[in-house]
């Protein structure tokens, strides 16, 4: 079997890694990597935990230990965390999970693929300059690559996320910083990196622009960190998708698989994907090692599981009144702080959160009244 892997993100290295370690000869197709993308950049205790193939990866990442979170009416709660969160761009993760493909001899074309055709039971990929063949198709492209709209995948339209980060040089405070906002289905943040921080906001489609992006952050920046400005001309910016209701041809079809970002791998909340990249690929793979690529979707249900149940939670999140409520009562109950950056962190599940809140609500109503000690 010949596989073809459309992207060198961290899903689409991750699966060319592990396919290569056992002996799985295959072949990447980036035109682009390494690149930025518009995220915080954070990866989380819960992925280092799951994922050796990270272990070297603190090198070039900075490591955050408190959280600062804002309400729309301008609140806000401290949270330190237990568990530090490191924070790395994603074209210094690209570079880093690169540099491991390249040492395990991993095949990468740095062409931009054009078009995919199915032949009977194989696959026609063609780039600018080549014509290349395959048994199986794994698409890792993004939310608005090829892959879904050659293999048959169903497009996301209005369910997804449109982000716009900056750079801001010289901003280097010591924790990361999420801001929420009135009447907005999304929020900004302010993530420290090495050598400066990303700052960026993100929304739901069709309640997103450019315009507005870079208006939220200019404002905040002036409100919060007065020093410093945003170039309009220094950012990155990308399409984060959302699954509302999970299906099998959302992800998996005749001798094709998508993993990460193309295949809907993200959480609806908060739009973390690094984690689930990392699982997608690691859960296909697997598959394809074991010669049960059929079950892929099967393979995936846990982490589907997860996601879908976030997915359930999104409509009440980013209500005013919720996000509100939820930092006055991180404000005055510690059980609360802990539980907020614990989802953050990927250490509490979405599948166990109320009974998680349930078991303690004694605890909170006493922390929350000032009873406990």
């Amino acid at each position: 079997m010949k596989y073809g892997i459309i992207g060198g993100g961290p899903a689409g290295l991750y699966a060319a890694y592990l396919l290569k370690k056992a002996g799985i000869e295959c072949i990447v197709f980036d035109h682009q990597i390494p690149f930025e993308k518009p995220c915080g950049g954070g990866v989380t205790s819960k992925a280092f935990e799951h994922f050796e193939i990270l272990k070297d990866l603190p090198v070039f990442a900075r490591t955050v230990h408190d959280f600062k979170f804002i309400a729309p009416n301008n609140r806000e709660v401290k949270v330190a965390c237990m568990h530090p969160l490191q924070i790395v761009s994603r074209k210094t993760l690209s570079e880093y999970m690169l540099q491991k493909c390249k040492d395990a001899g991993v095949q990468w074309i740095a062409d931009e693929v054009k078009k995919i055709e199915r032949k009977e039971n194989k696959f026609e990929v063609y780039t600018d300059t080549s014509i290349h063949f395959f048994d199986f198709i794994i698409g890792a492209d993004g939310a608005q690559g090829i892959s879904r709209r050659f293999l048959g995948a169903p497009p996301f339209l209005k369910n997804r996320y449109s982000g716009i980060g900056y750079y801001i040089d010289g901003l280097n405070e010591n924790e990361a910083v999420i801001k929420f906002y009135k009447k907005r289905t999304g929020y900004l943040w302010v993530f420290p990196r090495q050598d400066h921080s990303s700052v960026g906001f993100f929304s739901l489609a069709g309640s997103f622009s450019k315009e507005l992006a870079y208006n939220t952050v200019k404002e905040f920046l002036s409100t919060y960190y007065p020093n410093y400005t945003v170039n309009p001309k220094r950012y990155y910016s990308a399409t984060i998708p959302i699954i509302w209701e999970w299906k099998r041809e959302h992800i998996q079809g005749k001798n094709w698989a998508l993993i990460g970002d193309a295949g809907g791998f993200t959480d609806a909340i908060t739009g973390e994907g690094i984690f689930y990249a990392f699982k997608s690929a690691e859960i296909l793979a697997q598959a394809i090692i074991e010669n049960d690529v059929q079950q892929y979707y099967e393979r995936c249900q846990p982490i589907i599981q997860e996601l879908q149940k976030s997915a359930s939670i999104f409509p009440k999140f980013y209500k005013t009144w919720f996000t509100n409520a939820m930092v006055f009562m991180a404000r005055r109950s510690a059980f609360i702080r802990q539980v907020l950056v614990d989802l953050i962190l990927g250490q509490q599940s979405y599948t166990t959160l109320k009974a998680t809140l349930k078991k303690n609500i004694p605890r909170v109503f006493k922390e929350i009244i000032g009873l406990s000690k």
